[in-house]
């Protein structure tokens, strides 16, 4: 305040002075070291470590085009977390629009993002959101100011499609991806209607392509395994 006391001061005041015998240190030292190790699990249940340098987290914010990007400054309000890739991506991408991050834990919390802090953008697992919307009284209307609200971390009830248009927001996408590849697709869920297990259309840029146990290419309707390829792969 006006009438309040001031101190300048110097860096040299806090620093000993041994520290200018030491060079600095740097935080990485090129793109290639790694940013982030995160845990993931294979179909048999085993778990392994993924990491993934700066380059990589780099290429993939960039390659998130299958989400509209966000008007003015959000406030994106995450469920999953910083410590997978999902909800880390997500707030790497609302701290790079200038916005604001909350980290929510409970349907209540979800509820106070998105009343009291306005949140424009709400990134939810499948099951939070049914929590959510079992708590919505009825008659209560969507609201405006939300302009994104993507489900992933699972498959999408289909059933919840309806309810979440009617009291949360028309505008609900759906993801799917994993800590190897990162986002590999995305969609509003509207377009999907009508095509059960559809988790969004593939990401620019990535190969995705369906092969049996030999590695051969199946023909489409067959089930096999997914073999993935882009420059977001590990």
């Amino acid at each position: 305040d006006a009438g309040g006391r001031s101190l300048a001061i110097t860096a040299d005041w806090y620093r000993p002075a041994e520290a200018d015998a030491t060079p600095p240190v740097p935080i990485h030292q090129d793109g290639e070291a790694t940013c982030r190790i995160f845990p993931t699990w294979d179909a048999s249940g085993t778990r392994h470590e993924v990491a993934i340098s700066h380059a990589l987290t780099d290429r993939r914010l960039r390659s998130l085009d299958g989400d509209p990007a966000p008007s003015g400054t959000p406030v994106t309000a995450v469920q999953l977390g910083m410590t997978g890739p999902y909800g880390y991506s997500h707030a790497l991408r609302a701290f790079h629009a200038g916005g604001t991050l909350a980290i929510v834990r409970r349907p209540e919390d979800v509820m106070s993002a998105i009343e009291r802090m306005r949140a424009s953008r709400i990134v939810l697992a499948p099951g939070m959101l049914e929590a959510i919307l079992d708590r919505r009284p009825g008659g209560s209307m969507p609201f405006e100011w939300i302009e994104s609200l993507e489900v992933g971390g699972g498959e999408f009830p289909v059933r919840l499609h309806g309810r979440a248009c009617a009291t949360l927001t028309p505008n609900v996408r759906v993801a799917y991806g994993f800590a190897e590849a990162g986002l590999v697709a995305s969609a509003p869920l509207s377009a999907l209607v009508g095509h059960p297990g559809a988790v969004g259309r593939v990401i620019r840029g990535i190969e995705v392509q369906a092969v049996d146990a030999g590695g051969l290419p199946l023909p489409p309707g067959n089930d096999g395994i997914l073999r993935i390829r882009s420059d977001c792969c590990v």
